[in-house]
């Protein structure tokens, strides 16, 4: 007995038109815009990555290298010959105090001297007074002592910047022009 629904069904499959020459050439434009788009965001990706893989260790002097802190100017660098006019020991806190409850202490130079400043810390890091000096290590437990020629007149703050992430202000200098200073 013969089904009736077979009677409505095709004895062959249906032919597809054959494809266009316009079509095809349409889908191998798209193929090579995402395989391009795919190998330029591969580029930017390794361009944007850093040099050091992520999983490596992070040395001290790759980690000072990422602190934004410019090199000191050559004319603020002080010499072994140079005599501190200005001294100032500081302690960098053994953990980061609230944001406005920090008060740090402040010290007027003039603009020309040499400035010591000596600083102590219980965790690792380092120091620089930005603009003044070159960013110094600091590892936990050590007493660190440098030197910078106050050249310019402002604010300069003492930053310590933590191996933890943290950046406080432990100290600053106020350097008065070097006119000021012949009226003292």
């Amino acid at each position: 007995m013969a089904n009736p629904l077979d009677a409505n069904m095709p004895t062959q499959p249906p032919t597809q038109p054959p494809m266009q020459p316009l079509r095809r050439g349409a889908i191998w434009r798209a193929i090579a815009g995402a395989a391009l788009a795919t190998t330029a965001m591969a580029v930017g990706i390794a361009w944007m990555s850093p040099a050091v893989p992520p999983h490596a260790p992070v040395t001290k002097e790759a980690w000072l290298a990422a602190q934004f802190c410019l090199p000191a100017p050559e004319a603020a660098r002080a010499t072994p010959q140079d005599v501190a006019s200005l001294a100032m020991d500081v302690d960098v806190p053994r953990t980061d105090p609230p944001i406005g409850e920090m008060s740090p202490a402040t010290a007027t130079a003039h603009q020309g001297e040499v400035v010591r400043v000596s600083v102590r810390s219980p965790r690792d890091g380092a120091v620089t007074v930005h603009g003044l000096s070159e960013l110094h290590p600091l590892a936990a437990g050590e007493h660190l002592t440098f030197e910078f020629r106050a050249i310019y007149s402002g604010r300069f703050p003492v930053h310590f910047h933590g191996m933890d992430g943290s950046h406080i202000e432990i100290a600053a200098f106020e350097v008065m022009p070097a006119t000021v200073a012949l009226v003292r």
